[in-house]
């Protein structure tokens, strides 16, 4: 699959979003590539052409570049589980490939952003893998960065098939999805300008304040609610740039993500090599320097270069953070919190009672048969967080 590009008139309007100066351009990656080269940690074989779409992602701001960098190379050597086999033709990539659909589209939407759709291809709650899932997107950010210049991103989440199982898997109480969230938030430089929820369940709010602290403010306002029907999603994404499903004028889901998935085993050669040597030394970070693991900062201190407050987890139930039964710290991204304060012990043990609950609701869901008694369900997702 080729991803187009931005006609002459979407590239002007992109250029003077960022004010992009040419001459500019070319001294800030001069400056990149010394500081790459200086860094004892980090690799020094990136082509220009890629440190050029890491400046280009973050508005070429070159500091901002340099964190990014940093994280990039970082969570491919401390989070292993995403990165240490990103063979297309692995068993657990090729389990991702049918079990669920994941692709960038082809065409840019009118002001030049990507857009990218993520939904079910079977809806058994067994065949939602969160590890096989993060590793496929990371590297499908990857080819993108070996292809296209984009300045936004446009984010299509179909919710349609998920049940309160699928839920209980995504919550931020698990460690597995603060670190997807760290190397897909902050890991790579491509920014997000609008998340669309697709076919959106009722109690849709309950999980999104759910993972509110582990979000950044920026991106909750970037939300958009499509609950029904489709056409409040063509003012922002047109159908010329949609799969059928949708109303578009593209090819089917399935058809889309077939084509993209084969551009990923194309890419094999690359990956595998890729995952040798694009990974930062920790052991010779400059003094001072971040010193911290991608699995420390999933759960506490830092993220994208940046100090957060943080707090005591609780001891969630089945998070793998906790080390002989001592918690660790997970991250706050709201107001500032004094550690075990009211506030977050309340806001902790919400989190853990909503997990239950998702888990109790969906053995309640799964005996009311959803083409003949829907008010049923309703009313049981009402009762359920009546009180969250």
């Amino acid at each position: 699959m080729t991803l187009e590009g931005p006609t002459a008139e979407q590239l002007k309007r992109m250029r003077e979003e960022i004010q992009e100066d040419p001459e500019m351009v070319k001294q800030d990656l001069v400056h990149l590539r010394d500081w790459l080269n200086k860094q004892p940690h980090l690799p020094h074989h990136m082509e220009d052409a890629r440190l050029e779409r890491f400046l280009y992602g973050c508005k070429l701001n070159v500091e901002r570049t340099k964190r990014v960098l940093d994280t990039y190379y970082m969570v491919r050597a401390t989070v292993p589980e995403f990165f240490r086999d990103r063979d297309p033709l692995s068993r657990d990539i090729q389990f991702s490939f049918r079990h669920m659909h994941y692709v960038p589209l082809p065409v840019l939407t009118p002001l030049g952003y990507r857009p990218t759709l993520l939904r079910l291809a079977d809806c058994d709650v067994k065949s939602f893998d969160i590890r096989s899932l993060t590793t496929r997107i990371v590297m499908s950010l990857d080819a993108r960065l070996l292809e296209e210049r984009c300045l936004n991103n446009v984010m299509l989440v179909d919710l349609e098939g998920y049940t309160m199982a699928h839920y209980a898997k995504l919550s931020p109480t698990l460690a597995i999805v603060r670190k997807a969230l760290l190397c897909i938030q902050d890991a790579f430089p491509l920014r997000l300008a609008q998340l669309h929820l697709l076919n959106t369940p009722v109690f849709i709010n309950n999980v999104i304040n759910l993972f509110r602290p582990f979000l950044k403010e920026k991106l909750m306002q970037k939300f958009f609610f499509h609950c029904s029907g489709y056409e409040s999603l063509y003012e922002h994404v047109p159908r010329e740039a949609l799969p059928q499903e949708y109303g578009g004028t593209l090819g089917s889901v399935a058809e889309l993500t077939e084509r993209w998935n084969q551009k990923l085993v194309a890419l094999r050669p690359w990956f595998l090599h890729e995952q040798l040597v694009s990974k930062s030394d920790e052991t010779r970070r400059p003094p001072g320097g971040r010193s911290t693991t991608a699995s420390a900062l999933a759960s506490g201190s830092e993220a994208h270069g940046k100090d957060v407050q943080t707090r005591p987890a609780l001891g969630y139930p089945g998070d793998s953070s906790l080390v002989n039964g001592a918690p660790s710290e997970i991250p706050h991204r709201g107001a500032v919190r004094t550690a075990g304060s009211a506030e977050t012990e309340g806001q902790t043990l919400r989190a853990t009672n909503f997990c239950l609950r998702l888990s109790l609701l969906d053995v309640k869901l799964r005996a009311v048969d959803v083409s003949k008694d829907m008010a049923t369900r309703n009313v049981l997702v009402g009762m359920q967080f009546s009180v969250f």
